[in-house]
């Protein structure tokens, strides 16, 4: 399991980046248990370039958590570089307020080895 940790970093949300959601908007957008949304991961490969992918995420205490398989090359570049970027948005027919949307720069942390 990696966690892309806000509360290490001085200044991890931007809420211009999601349209000045409060952080009570942003924690019900990110947490809400019946969420579809996908977490955009953004790592640097071993040659500079960025990699994304999509996945399952848990908005928790401030951190994304998400889980990668063992043979998951993005967490090996995680554990290479934990710098990282999130996205998190609502698919493509928002609400008439607009697009709601979470940006992150994240470091991540790996809190558990292969199992």
């Amino acid at each position: 399991m990696a966690e892309a940790s806000a509360a290490k970093q001085k200044k991890w949300y931007d809420p211009t980046y999601s349209h000045g959601m409060t952080p009570e908007e942003r924690d019900a957008f990110l947490g809400s248990p019946d969420s579809a949304w996908l977490l955009k991961l953004g790592v640097l490969k071993p040659d500079g370039w960025p990699f994304v992918t999509p996945i399952w995420y848990q908005w928790r205490d401030g951190a994304f958590y998400v889980v990668g398989r063992k043979r998951s090359a993005w967490v090996q570049d995680l554990i290479r570089d934990p710098r990282c970027s999130v996205c998190v948005d609502e698919e493509a027919m928002p609400p008439a307020g607009g697009l709601r949307k979470v940006l992150a720069r994240c470091t991540a942390t790996v809190l558990e080895g292969p199992a």
